[in-house]
């Protein structure tokens, strides 16, 4: 197993600590989390569509289909915390609905996403972090206006300090509980070297292609 899932793991702790041991059902609790994630994405694709106006019927189709298409449902067989499948649909829905009408319920939103996500395997940190600062970034350039004098482009300090403080709710705060977390409760032994970091690499190919797949 890759990934410890510290939202379940330490979540049973937790339970066990105020009376109620749930620790004889922690497999089945990791399985069923597994297999909700599959309703949870979907849910959050068919929300997506509905939100580009397509049809309810078509709607619903292609957020099964892209469900069962995604590439971490190969995760089911040993990297459990990437098995959870929700982490981009939600980011992108809560994202969709940011850029309409920016507001604090989407930010609350993609707080809670990129935080509950990150406590299942710390790669959705990374990956919903880059994607909500790409968002902000390609919007701000959106708002740039040439000036009326010398023809440089004006960037609106006003949408600057709104964007800074979505983002330091939406990301910096996440990584600053997880961070206020691991300190408390990360293990004594932990090596300072990670073995394997510049031993097992990944080709480009492997990003376009299933290894497992005959047209590779």
């Amino acid at each position: 197993i890759a990934s410890a899932i510290p939202l379940v793991s330490n979540g049973l702790k937790f339970l066990k600590s105020v009376g109620l041991d749930l620790t004889d059902y922690s497999i089945p609790i990791l399985h069923y989390s597994m297999l909700l994630s599959y309703l949870v994405c979907a849910i959050f694709l068919y929300l997506i569509c509905s939100r580009l106006a397509l049809p309810p019927w078509y709607s619903m189709i292609i957020a099964i289909a892209l469900t069962f298409m995604s590439p971490q449902t190969m995760r089911l067989f040993g990297h459990y915390g990437l098995a959870h499948l929700y982490a981009i649909p939600a980011t992108i829905y809560f994202l969709m609905r940011f850029d309409e009408r920016p507001n604090w319920w989407s930010s609350i939103g993609l707080f809670l996403t990129v935080l509950l996500t990150s406590l299942l395997q710390f790669y959705f940190f990374a990956i919903t972090a880059f994607m909500i600062g790409f968002f902000y970034f390609f919007s701000f350039l959106k708002k740039a206006k040439p000036g009326e004098n010398n023809g440089q482009w004006v960037f609106p300090k006003s949408d600057f300090f709104q964007y800074a403080l979505h983002f330091s709710f939406q990301v910096l705060l996440p990584y600053a509980l997880f961070l206020i977390w691991f300190a408390q409760y990360d293990v004594p032994n932990r090596p300072d070297k990670p073995y394997g970091f510049l031993l097992f690499v990944s080709h480009w190919e492997g990003l376009f292609l299933s290894l497992r797949m005959p047209y590779y």
